[in-house]
């Protein structure tokens, strides 16, 4: 099929092929405008400073967070510390879950 295709001049120039590239304009180009050195240097300044403000703002966020997660630990520790009290002592244990069986089946008025 392809040489047939080849033979006939007619149909090759009949089959779609790569679309033209368009030529570029040269109007379309802008030149770079020229850049004040002194204008860029205070504007650089006004955006660095903003960042820097950022950057100790998340550094404040972060010790706080770290300084609120030890708090936290030593809240859960201090907790199971609590809980040892009960649990060491069994007739404690006893006496507290017939206390809390009692208080469901007869509901406490207030």
């Amino acid at each position: 099929r392809g040489q047939s295709l080849i033979a006939d001049g007619a149909a090759l120039e009949t089959m779609p092929g790569p679309a033209p590239r368009p030529t570029p304009r040269l109007s379309s180009f802008k030149p770079e405008p020229e850049i004040d050195p002194g204008l860029l240097l205070i504007r650089f300044r006004e955006k660095a400073q903003e960042l820097a403000d950022a950057g100790r703002r998340l550094e404040t966020n972060r010790d706080k967070y770290r300084a609120l997660q030890s708090e936290m630990k030593l809240l859960d520790d201090e907790y199971h510390e609590i809980t040892k009290l009960l649990l060491t002592n069994r007739e404690s244990s006893v006496l507290l879950s017939r206390l809390l069986d009692i208080q469901n089946v007869t509901p406490i008025k207030t």
